[in-house]
């Protein structure tokens, strides 16, 4: 990207004269200290003019899928910029707004602008960061963390909470679950406080509540916790009614999500029944997607049926009743791939989101289990074909790394790659390949010898658990996406479900 100059760009003199840090061209050139804000804690940092116009050209094609996206205030202003000019007035807010909540909004959509950055953006030119994106981000948050801790209590203001359901969305691309959930959690009950949950007839505020009952049910789902908004807090009235299709299906899908929720959290008390009448209404949410939609939408949907029938594959084998369940999850989680392989082929530029690999990293984890299992009805040519999609998958997922800070997507590629390998005999990785993966189970890979004439073996094991596959907290060190797989697990601990698989090594 060439330099700009406020001789030819009036924009950046404007910028220039309007942003409380203003560097002259000497300055943004000076040397980069070694340690940043270690002097200055409380004086928040923010980019150059130049740096910060950079940064916001790119990543305006991400801002209209964050949370809030569209919000209006009661005076019809946007609560969030739509433009690179709007965006930088909205980020001086961090410095000349005298409302913490407003500078804390401001510094966590700055943040999301910095997630999706690329790992080479503005490399050796002068238009380039002083510092890793993820030093920012981390230094940000603890900006935004100092801000609510000090300056929100008894309660949060509006700009706080929406500040905190921006963090669930940043928390989610960072591959940190965990924290998003808790984000939302304190976003919920300060907006109860608030009374948010009251139907009240403010649109803002409207929004930011459903975008947080949505959000926490998601969330919740995925890592086996109860929800904490009840249904009749739910706004279905007239109004939403009357709102657009793309919300109304939001709303369907975090209902349902819900209700999956209920079923796990019950699951010695709940009989399949309770699973036919979630997938009556996730036949009711088809029926209100059009054809048209199902491309883009396809990753939520695949997402909810997996996780719907998932409990009972393994069941199939011995009940033929659940061969529906069995046959829905595998086709689901092909599903999920396809989303991920179509969603990246939409756009100019990846989106940086450790979440979304994960899940579908998980389908395609799922389907591999399926093809190496002794009890697969496939067709050799049905089994070749699933193996080509998650080779590609795993494809996909080795040159998303090489552009984008993605050590969820480098690890997933690796088990699929591994798996495959040990598939078809030719697994010449270490001599015992562990993984325990957060919010799947354990996938172990080994080499065994044999005495002559025997070939050697790959053994692959898999385990998990049935309904709830979050480990007991005191067995692992964190419980976010992006920890490494395959060290600091050393414990023991044993699942509901575990199989192994014995294939002859090639050319041994």
């Amino acid at each position: 990207m060439p330099m700009l100059s406020s001789k030819n760009a009036p924009l950046m003199k404007n910028l220039r004269e309007t942003l409380p840090i203003q560097l002259s061209s000497e300055a943004e050139l000076r040397p980069r200290p070694e340690e940043p804000f270690a002097s200055r804690p409380r004086i928040i940092y923010l980019p150059s003019a130049p740096i910060l116009v950079s940064i916001l050209e790119y990543t305006q094609q991400f801002w209209s899928i964050w949370p809030l996206a569209f919000s209006v205030t009661e005076t019809g202003e946007r609560v969030f910029p739509g433009s690179v000019p709007m965006a930088v007035r909205f980020i001086e807010q961090v410095v000349v707004s005298p409302s913490s909540g407003v500078a804390a909004r401001a510094l966590v959509w700055l943040c999301l602008c910095l997630q999706e950055l690329p790992k080479d953006f503005n490399k050796d030119t002068p238009l380039s960061l002083p510092w890793k994106t993820s030093k920012l981000i981390d230094y940000y948050l603890r900006e935004v963390g100092h801000l609510l801790q000090v300056h929100s209590p008894p309660v949060c203001s509006l700009e706080f909470i929406e500040a905190l359901a921006l963090q669930y969305e940043l928390f989610i691309f960072m591959g940190r679950p965990c924290s998003a959930w808790k984000s939302t959690r304190t976003a919920l009950n300060n907006a109860m406080i608030l009374g948010l949950h009251g139907f009240v007839p403010n649109e803002r505020k409207k929004e930011i509540w459903n975008a947080l009952w949505i959000q926490d049910r998601h969330l919740s789902l995925f890592l086996g916790l109860p929800y904490a908004v009840p249904e009749h807090f739910i706004r279905l009235d007239q109004a939403d009614e009357n709102d657009t299709l793309v919300r109304r299906i939001l709303r369907k899908v975090a209902i349902i999500s819900g209700h999956i929720t209920d079923r796990n959290c019950h699951q010695l008390e709940a009989s399949y029944s309770s699973t036919a009448r979630i997938i009556e209404e996730m036949d009711e949410l088809k029926e209100m997607i059009p054809n048209v939609w199902w491309e883009p939408t396809e990753a939520d949907i695949t997402g909810l049926y997996c996780l719907l029938h998932l409990p009972y594959v393994r069941m199939s084998a011995k009940d033929k009743r659940y061969s529906y369940s069995q046959t829905a999850a595998f086709e689901s989680a092909e599903g999920m791939v396809r989303a991920y392989l179509n969603m990246r082929l939409i756009g100019t530029a990846p989106m940086n989101c450790h979440f979304v690999d994960f899940m579908a990293f998980s389908g395609a984890a799922i389907l591999a289990a399926d093809l190496i299992s002794k009890n697969s009805t496939r067709s050799a040519e049905e089994e070749e074909r699933l193996w080509k999609l998650i080779m590609e998958l795993a494809r996909s997922m080795r040159d998303m790394a090489s552009v984008l800070d993605c050590s969820v997507a480098t690890q997933s590629a690796q088990v699929l790659e591994n798996l495959h390998a040990a598939r078809y005999g030719n697994y010449f990785g270490p001599e015992k390949f562990e993984v325990t993966i957060p919010y799947f189970g354990r996938i172990r890979i080994s080499r065994v010898e044999k005495p002559a004439p025997a070939l050697a073996q790959n053994v692959i094991q898999f385990e998990t658990n049935v309904f709830n596959i979050q480990l007991p907290t005191d067995l692992q060190p964190s419980c976010e996406l992006t920890e490494n797989w395959s060290s600091g697990w050393d414990f023991d601990y044993t699942y509901e479900w575990q199989d192994v698989f014995n294939f002859e090594q090639v050319g041994s």
